[in-house]
């Protein structure tokens, strides 16, 4: 009787651990899942909006392009013979079709009239009579910079936008600018591809007014009308992580919203809480019925700790690492660039910054399809993990661009280190027609430097390096 009088304590005090250990490892696992639809919801609406921004910069090129006949020369016509107009206008045809998105590409002088365009009936028409909000726009501070202006839902239904560039004179007077008439729904398709069905993704501009989404809506073109949205946007934040039910479809969902700089566009990445919590909800139930059952618990719980620390592990490795290359991701390599660079100030320990881009990339996906891409930018990834120390810090900074950071590198070492990686891209064999190259450029830590400053030094020698002719290292 006293060895079963002092059992049931026992029992008891078993019964209250188990549950006491549930209970906390409920409450951990939680928490971690609700972490784990935040990064991924970061981590996807950041990949969105880098394809926006790499589509925007496609567009901001196409209307450079457009303007360089016109340096040093009037944009009336009449100054053109009709030879030189024909092949001006052919000219903005091909720029045109080039890109399915593209409704319209055309010239205008000062006074709003379009000189030259892809649309030959409407040469001669001035936009100015229509009061087109991209007449004065395009003059408005600041000036010399894509904007993007008449939001309007077109006749088939697509979102349109136009989008234009300026023109200056020698003495910095505008004398014209581009104009592309962009077919938004380029956005649906580009989000319609993606391949997880968990997610949704909402494109929007800065009057909350519907772009696309993934899963579709009948809404678009319509004004998304939610208080927490309209006090983001107003507030000026560049991004922003939360849980709220959807102003859209009603379902409830962990959120991020990012804004896109200088492009008027919002971008809000989502996963549902019933599949961010699906598998606490499972945990939930084995431990309700381990703890009433008293057999097996603590293997049980045993076994759901380890797997719960492997996830969270896991998670910790997808935040911080590029899924297709292997290398950092930008938001870790941020981090541990701005603890090192924090270290190299205190010490006065000098460092390096190359910003590396694959030249012609968008050729290649264009031509050869983006797992051809794909590929290519992990065999670049690998040719530049192989080229550098392991004390340095790699990342692929976006696209096809990459950064790395080299501790206590001096200007030469760097230099020889980024050319030695340009040539053994330029000859390794990446089974295309034709070689793959990479330019670059090269910067160094200066006293007081905070990591925006080093980075946007070294992005504009690869800038220089580009219009240097690619394949080429600057500094």
């Amino acid at each position: 009787m006293k060895g079963r009088r002092g059992t049931w304590p026992a029992v008891l005090v078993f019964i209250l651990a188990i549950a006491g250990i549930s209970a906390a490892q409920l409450t951990q696992s939680y928490r971690e899942a609700l972490e784990a639809g935040y990064i991924r919801s970061d981590l996807s609406g950041y990949l969105v909006s880098e394809w926006i921004a790499e589509s925007f910069s496609n567009v901001e090129l196409v209307l450079r392009e457009s303007l360089a006949v016109f340096e040093g020369s009037s944009v009336r016509s009449d100054a053109w013979t009709p030879a030189e107009k024909r092949r001006i206008n052919g000219a903005l045809v091909r720029r045109k079709e080039m890109h399915g998105h593209m409704v319209f590409l055309g010239v205008f002088d000062s006074d709003c009239v379009i000189r030259f365009g892809s649309i030959a009936a409407i040469i001669g028409d001035s936009s100015a009579d229509l009061n087109r909000r991209y007449c004065t726009a395009v003059s408005e501070e600041p000036v010399d910079q894509l904007k993007l202006s008449e939001f309007f839902v077109s006749a088939t239904g697509a979102m349109d936008v136009s989008a234009t560039y300026p023109m200056f004179s020698t003495t910095g007077e505008i004398t014209g600018f581009a104009l592309a008439g962009l077919d938004l729904s380029f956005f649906q398709r580009w989000l319609d591809e993606i391949d997880d069905p968990t997610i949704a993704i909402t494109i929007m501009d800065l009057d909350r007014v519907l772009l696309a989404r993934r899963p579709g809506s009948s809404d678009i073109g319509r004004q998304i009308d939610d208080v927490m949205l309209e006090s983001f946007i107003t507030a000026g934040s560049s991004h922003q992580s939360f849980r709220r039910v959807s102003p859209v479809d009603g379902v409830d969902r962990i959120w991020t919203l990012r804004t896109m700089g200088d492009l008027p566009f919002v971008v809000a990445a989502g996963y549902d809480v019933a599949d961010v919590l699906g598998p606490w909800y499972g945990k939930l139930a084995t431990s309700i019925v381990a703890v009433i059952l008293l057999s097996g618990a603590s293997i049980a719980l045993g076994r759901a700790y380890d797997k719960n620390r492997l996830r969270a592990h896991d998670m910790e490795v997808l935040a911080m690492n590029d899924q297709l290359t292997g290398l950092m991701n930008r938001r870790s390599f941020e981090e541990y660039a701005r603890a090192r660079i924090a270290r190299a100030h205190l010490h006065d320990a000098g460092a390096a910054f190359i910003m590396m881009d694959v030249d012609h990339f968008k050729r290649i996906n264009d031509t050869f399809g983006h797992q051809t891409g794909d590929r290519v930018l992990r065999d670049v990834s690998l040719s530049i993990r192989g080229s550098f120390r392991a004390s340095d810090l790699i990342c692929r900074w976006g696209g096809e661009e990459y950064l790395a950071y080299l501790p206590g590198a001096d200007l030469e070492n760097a230099l020889r280190l980024a050319e030695r990686l340009r040539e053994s891209v330029e000859r390794a064999d990446f089974g295309l027609d034709g070689s793959v190259t990479i330019s670059a450029g090269v910067t160094l830590l200066r006293d007081d430097d905070r990591l925006e400053d080093v980075i946007r030094r070294a992005d504009e020698r690869l800038y220089q390096a580009k219009n240097s002719g690619r394949n080429t290292v600057c500094h």
